[in-house]
């Protein structure tokens, strides 16, 4: 802006310098008139002045217009960039914020995932104890009374599937239990 500034004012130095010019040129001219026959020679160099002042005059204005049409091209630009910026600024913020939103709602469910696979775990564990006490008690039958042997037998490995399935499920909840720990370590990142 600077620059601009010193511009102009070296254009309104031209404009003060053409003024003066073509007031001296008048000036000139009146007193070669005035001067008769022996001003003719004057009178000459005066009119070359007025042009010349003139001609420096149009060149003064034609800068004053491209500086003036820079000025506002500038402006111009400024204004657009400055926009196209702002409009950057807030899709960016947005996407900031959604992310953040996504990531915050992520760790919620992961967290949710683990507090339901330690209850899983935790109920298989007790199904696991509930299950080895039918076992037991099952045995005990089975040794007191002959009579129920078939149905003690076939409630035995029921016991049994339902305990291999029980331990089988301890294990998957255990898997689970890493994959959640993991993910959630690595959201928290």
């Amino acid at each position: 802006m600077k620059f601009i500034n010193e511009i102009k004012n070296k254009t309104k130095l031209i404009d003060d310098i053409v003024f003066q010019t073509k007031l001296l040129s008048f000036n000139a001219s009146v007193e070669a008139s005035r001067a008769g026959e022996h001003g003719k020679g004057f009178s000459i160099v005066a009119e070359e002045v007025g042009k010349l002042a003139t001609i420096s005059g149009v060149v003064s204005k034609d800068i004053k217009d491209m500086l003036s049409d820079g000025i506002n091209k500038i402006g111009k630009l400024v204004n657009e960039s400055s926009v196209e910026i702002k409009n950057l600024v807030d899709e960016s913020s947005t996407s900031l914020e959604k992310g953040a939103l996504l990531s915050r709602s992520c760790i919620t469910q992961l967290n949710t995932m683990a507090t339901i696979a330690e209850e899983v775990q935790f109920k298989i564990i007790t199904i696991q104890g509930v299950i080895k006490e039918q076992g037991l008690g099952l045995k005990d039958i089975k040794e007191s009374s002959n009579f129920f042997q078939e149905s003690i037998a076939a409630n035995k490995n029921k016991s049994e599937k339902a305990f291999s399935i029980a331990e089988e499920l301890i294990l998957n909840s255990k898997d689970v239990r890493v994959v959640v720990t993991e993910l959630s370590k690595t959201t928290q990142n």
